[in-house]
């Protein structure tokens, strides 16, 4: 995809809610970072929550919080209290 190109999501609508609205719910919660650039933070929401609606979730609401808590480790880095063993 060429850089600053409109993402085409595979599915459009999740509950009569277009999966574009979802995904700028997200990035609303976004803080600003100097490690990725909005362009691909988007892709990369957009990509998780396409995923997640692939596994049978529907809920908005739902898919939202998770793609925030999606965004929040993207920006933050991994939780330093847990060492991942």
């Amino acid at each position: 995809m060429r850089h600053g190109a409109l993402r085409q999501f595979k599915l459009p609508f999740v509950s009569g809610v277009f999966m574009r609205d979802i995904v700028d719910r997200v990035m609303l919660s976004a803080k600003p970072t100097s490690s990725f650039s909005s362009t691909e933070l988007r892709d990369k929401i957009s990509s998780y929550v396409e995923l997640l609606s692939s596994t049978g979730k529907r809920d908005p609401d739902e898919l939202a919080a998770l793609g925030a808590e999606y965004l929040r480790k993207i920006v933050d880095g991994p939780d330093s209290r847990f060492t991942g063993c």
